[in-house]
């Protein structure tokens, strides 16, 4: 094998190294983007708790004080 064979299958080895760790890190970014919309929409549900919680105490007798130090 000469030298010029040798670098042009080093250099074919690389570039598929390359593609494979591209498809990696797509694969990662994939799973990542989908695990912060899994957290964004607890997020929401949560808001959305708080906000119903908050509007039970509001109805509750106002003069106990410990409502009035959650609100």
């Amino acid at each position: 094998m000469s030298t010029q064979e040798f670098l042009l299958a080093r250099v074919e080895a690389l570039q598929n190294k390359v593609k494979e760790l591209n498809a990696e890190l797509k694969l990662e970014n994939e799973n990542k983007r989908s695990h912060v919309v899994g957290l964004q929409l607890q997020i929401e549900n949560l808001q959305e708790d708080n906000n119903k919680l908050a509007q039970v105490i509001k109805g509750l007798d106002p003069t106990n004080p410990i409502l009035q130090n959650l609100l």
